[in-house]
């Protein structure tokens, strides 16, 4: 694995972390995930709606 590859899986798994997706970073961090199922991950993490002044808040995911 070339190492933009490994630095952009090592971003990607610390964003994961944040957002609370510990086994998708695990995943990550260890390189076990192609880049197809980094991408599926990837459409539900991380949503932000930006507030009435500008301020980010995570949406809810709950229904």
């Amino acid at each position: 694995m070339k190492l933009g590859k490994k630095l952009e899986n090592m971003f990607s798994a610390s964003a994961f972390a944040e957002a609370g997706e510990f086994d998708t970073a695990r995943e990550l961090a260890a390189g076990e995930t192609d880049d197809k199922q980094h991408a599926e991950a990837a459409k539900g993490a991380g949503k932000v709606k930006t507030g009435k002044h500008g301020g980010m808040r995570p949406t809810s995911t709950s229904a």
